[in-house]
């Protein structure tokens, strides 16, 4: 939000209303309950930003605009969860190149925790942004660029779209074993430009079985926020395991957010002891702590 100054200047205030609610101002429309608590905001901070009310004004543009999305009919806050938004992600780039200061990355998703058909994947989770974060640094690219990258459980694509678009992967894959998310994921690539990339695919990936037209060697498996239930986490291992089979150098780096990491760590660990114990030294996992 800018300084108090700068609010109550009309002219910034004009550029405000110009660059963010006039209709057709941004690429993509902004859900009328979240643009009417931005708005509302943001004229509470100009109202608190006047010093003489005789000679500071508030924009007729904003407040017109307030009155238009007070009197629209607007979905109930469950409802309007559960619709589909585009948002703009921006990671850090690398400094050292001058074209590279942030790298954005624009998807279309839910803000629902859990959406109506009971799948996790339509929104983009913290563990994503802390992994996308992590691998946008100098030593993180050093694991992609050039890379064959895997990332299961993908969800919104946030990683493998950063993989592809940013992060110079030789080849990117995105999985999930949703259907409904699969077929999400393709309007995402569209959204940032890779429908027609040579180099990033999407596809659908059931963990535990057979990995059939997936079945190729990657130098790196990606999952952020993929496991929420125990019982998932033997199919998990045994579909890395699979992988390892194809390419043993294989590195895997898995972001969980979690109120008990360690609790999370030992299930981990102890499904790959059950399976083939030589994969529990194989993670790198990042673990966000919630506590």
């Amino acid at each position: 939000m800018p300084p108090s100054e700068s609010l109550r200047n009309l002219i910034v205030q004009v550029q405000l209303y110009e660059e963010l609610f006039k209709s057709g101002s941004l690429p993509y429309a902004i859900p009328g309950r979240y643009k009417l608590r931005v708005l509302k905001r943001l004229l509470g901070r100009i109202e608190d930003s006047i010093g003489d009310p005789e000679e500071d004004e508030i924009s007729d543009d904003l407040m017109s605009c307030l009155t238009a999305l007070l009197t629209t009919p607007l979905p109930s806050e469950s409802a309007s969860a559960q619709d589909k938004s585009h948002v703009t992600y921006t990671l850090p780039g690398d400094p050292s190149i001058l074209e590279d200061n942030a790298l954005t990355i624009t998807l279309l998703e839910s803000r629902s925790l859990i959406s109506g058909s009971g799948t996790t994947g339509l929104r983009t989770w913290e563990a994503a942004l802390h992994l996308g974060t992590f691998l946008s640094s100098p030593a993180g690219r050093d694991h992609i660029k050039g890379k064959n990258v895997l990332e299961l459980g993908a969800g919104t694509g946030l990683l493998s779209i950063l993989c592809a678009k940013h992060l110079g992967a030789m080849r990117v894959l995105a999985t999930d074993g949703d259907e409904g998310i699969v077929e999400g994921l393709k309007t995402n690539l569209s959204l940032n430009g890779l429908e027609t990339s040579t180099n990033m695919e999407v596809g659908l990936l059931k963990w535990g079985e057979p990995l059939g037209d997936h079945d190729h060697p990657y130098a790196i498996v990606l999952g952020a926020d993929i496991i929420y239930d125990a019982s998932v986490v033997p199919a998990l291992v045994a579909t890395i395991g699979a992988l390892f089979a194809r390419h043993s150098a294989m590195e895997v780096f898995q972001a969980k957010s979690a109120a008990k990491p360690t609790e999370w760590r030992e299930k981990l660990t102890y499904a790959c002891i059950i399976s083939q114990e030589w994969l529990a030294s194989r993670f790198l996992i990042l673990y966000i702590d919630l506590d």
